[in-house]
This record gives C-alpha cells, structure tokens and sequence, in this order.
C-alpha cells in the first residue's frame, strides 16, 4: 500500500489544506510569542499563556518551540513549560498513531483479544 496516492483530489486538497493549515498556525505561534515578548520588554499587558499554549495545542507547537528559543521567551517559566512539554508529548503520540493507522490500517481492525495476545507475546519477548 502506497504511503500517499497522490492520484486521489481528496488526498491531495487534504495534504494542501494541512500543509497550509499547518504553516499559518506555525507563524501564528511565532507571532504571538514575538509580541507577548515586546510586550514584555516594555512592560505592556501581555499575552496570556493560555492563549499561547492554545495555538501550540492546534499545531503550533514546532513554531512556539522555535520562537521560544530563538526569543529566549518562556524558557523557565512554570507551570508553562511543564504543560508545553505535556502538549508536545501528546502530538507526538497523536502523529505516531496517525502514521500507523495510515499505513497499517489492518491495524486498525484488530480485536482487543489480539492486542492483548500481541502485548503479552512482547512482554514476554522483553
């Protein structure tokens, strides 16, 4: 099974939608971290950090990871970096599942006795 059948138009204007979707919320992050730290240089109300972490939770997680240290913004600040550490983390996990259902949907229809059956086999194996 080919990985991506660009031959297919839903295929294709899912790629380009994602891709754009992707690089707008990405410079969105970078923007917003940019302003919260001019805005905090000069002593402005700032942007809240729920705010900033929300536009990393919808996918601006690699643009708010640049932005935050190439600005040198946010780097010690708790509990923000715990709960950006914990958003990073859970897309990471998000993408890998997405990758295996994409490219394995056998998987997918796997029984729960099966995924039981195949956890015990590597367990055991470890």
């Amino acid at each position: 099974m080919d990985l991506i059948a660009l031959s297919s138009d839903a295929t294709l204007r899912v790629l380009i939608f994602g891709g754009a979707y992707f690089f707008f919320i990405n410079m969105l992050a970078v923007l917003l971290f940019w302003i919260d730290k001019r805005r905090a240089r000069n002593g402005e109300w700032r942007i809240p950090e729920s705010k900033l972490l929300g536009v990393m939770f919808w996918g601006g997680s690699p643009g708010g990871l640049w932005a935050r240290r190439v600005l040198r913004h946010k780097t010690r600040k708790e509990p923000f970096c715990t709960h950006m550490q914990v958003i990073v983390s859970c897309q990471i996990v998000f993408v890998c599942v997405l990758v295996v259902v994409w490219t394995q949907p056998e998987f997918v229809s796997w029984t729960g006795k099966q995924i039981v059956t195949l956890w015990h086999t590597f367990r055991a194996s470890v």
